[in-house]
């Protein structure tokens, strides 16, 4: 597996530590999996990434189409990027909450359709909410949900809505699995709504 490979040479190198080995804890009382972790986000604030994720911090490389992508908030208006804007694949790289990087799988994820996170207000007379891009794994199938950003082209998002109309049956039973609800066809004017703005 590539992470045993890249553990095996940053081991040699000296940059980390055993897996088994302890480690001084100066705050003491941490378990050998908490100290792993603080291990490994240090390691990514030091240079950048795990695994070639990215080029240079706050950038990475699209597995998919190429692109060379800004995670930076400031122009994309997320947290935790890790979607491509021009052709919205994403890789599998959170496991428990968005932005862990935590996962071990690092596959490709495909967009297959759009959902919507419900809106505050359940009385409201009209739906609302903020779309949602579904991704799934192509390596292990996790379905995963992420947020728009604000430079994602918004013509490729609508067609990734039309496509979902056109996905089989296997596809649709493993995301209704996961409780992910597609938006339908007949939801097309709230989508254009909500990528474009009001007419």
């Amino acid at each position: 597996m590539k992470h045993d490979t890249l553990y095996d040479r940053l081991l040699a190198q000296g940059q980390v530590q055993a897996y088994g080995q302890l480690v001084e804890d100066p705050g003491g009382g941490l378990s050998r999996k908490a100290r792993r972790r603080q291990e490994l986000q240090g390691q990514r604030a030091r240079w950048g990434g795990v695994d070639g994720l990215q080029v240079r911090a706050g950038e990475f490389r699209c597995l998919h189409c190429g692109a060379l992508v800004t995670a930076d908030p400031l122009s994309s208006g997320v947290n935790n990027r890790n979607h491509c804007p021009c052709c919205l694949w994403s890789r599998h790289l959170d496991l428990h909450t968005p932005g862990d990087r935590l996962s071990a799988c690092k596959g490709k994820m495909q967009p297959v359709g759009l959902s919507r996170k419900p809106g505050r207000n359940k009385y409201a007379a009209r739906a609302s909410g903020e779309l949602l891009l579904v991704h799934l794994c192509t390596e292990c199938g996790r379905v995963s949900l992420n947020r728009l950003a604000a430079d994602d082209d918004p013509e490729n998002v609508e067609a990734v809505f039309h496509a979902a109309s056109c996905l089989d049956m296997e596809m649709r039973a493993r995301l209704a699995l996961a409780q992910v609800r597609l938006l339908a066809e007949g939801e097309v004017a709230f989508v254009r709504e909500q990528l474009y703005g009001k007419k």
